[in-house]
C-alpha cells in the first residue's frame, strides 16, 4: 500500500488503466457466462419467469456497465463514433434515471481515442452529480464540449472547483474510493491535452455548465 500521495499525476493515471483493464477483464468472462447460461434458461420456456427476467435484465446492465469503464478508464482507447458513445452511455450508473442529450454534439468524423475517453469520463462523472437521476447534454464538437447536468440534488463534487486550480487536490481525491470519478475525469482530460472549465450559470439555474476544451 502507498503511503503517500503518487508525486506524478502521469503514474496515477496508468496505474488506473491497468487496474481497470485487468477488473474489467477478469469479470467479463464470468458474466458472459452468467448471462450465456440465462439465455439457455428462458429459450428452454421459462421466459415468463419475472425473477429468471430480471437477473438477465441485471446481468445485461452490468455488461453494459463494463463495456463502459473499459472504454473510459481502460488503457488503448479507441476513436468513438458518435453513435458508439451514445450505446456507452447505456452503461452509466442509475441509467433508466438519466435523460441523455447528445444532439448538440456535431462529431461527423467521429472523437478521436483520446478526446473520446475524456468525453466518457466526465459522462461518468455527471452521472455521479446527478444521485436522483435528471438530466446530462454534451454540445459542441469533440475538442470542445459542454457539459451540462439538471435535475433535483444535481451538484458537481464539492472538491470539482479545487481539481480546477491544484494537482494536489486531484491525487486527494483519490482517497475516496466512491468519488474516483472526479480526479479520473480530471486525468483522462489532462491526457487529451484538455482544459477543464465552469461556465457562468444561466440565473435561477445550478450547477454551471463544464467546458471541456484542447489546449
Amino acid at each position: 500500500m502507498l503511503e503517500e500521495p503518487l508525486a506524478d499525476l502521469t503514474d496515477a493515471l496508468r496505474l488506473a488503466e491497468s487496474l481497470c483493464a485487468r477488473i474489467c477483464h477478469d469479470l467479463s468472462g464470468a458474466l458472459g457466462t452468467v448471462g450465456g447460461m440465462l439465455e439457455m434458461m428462458q429459450a428452454s420456456g421459462a421466459a415468463e419467469d419475472e425473477p429468471l427476467t430480471l437477473a438477465s435484465e441485471s446481468a445485461a446492465a452490468l455488461q453494459q456497465r463494463l463495456e463502459l469503464l473499459r472504454a473510459a478508464w481502460g488503457a488503448t482507447p479507441r476513436p468513438l463514433s458518435l453513435a458508439a458513445l451514445r450505446a456507452l452511455a447505456a452503461g452509466l450508473p442509475r441509467a433508466r434515471k438519466l435523460a441523455i442529450d447528445l444532439d448538440g454534439v456535431r462529431a461527423d468524423s467521429g472523437f478521436p481515442p483520446e478526446a473520446g475517453r475524456a468525453a466518457l469520463a466526465f459522462l461518468l462523472l455527471a452521472a455521479d452529480s446527478l444521485p436522483l437521476g435528471g438530466r446530462i447534454a454534451l454540445a459542441g464538437v469533440p475538442d470542445d464540449l459542454i457539459v451540462l447536468i439538471e435535475g433535483p440534488s444535481a451538484a458537481w463534487p464539492s472538491g470539482f472547483a479545487a481539481c480546477l486550480r491544484d494537482e494536489t487536490a486531484i491525487q486527494a481525491a483519490f482517497a475516496d474510493p466512491r468519488g474516483l470519478a472526479l480526479p479520473l475525469a480530471f486525468l483522462f482530460a489532462r491526457s487529451a491535452n484538455m482544459q477543464v472549465s465552469l461556465l457562468l450559470a444561466a440565473v435561477g439555474t445550478a450547477p454551471p455548465p463544464v467546458r471541456l476544451f484542447a489546449d
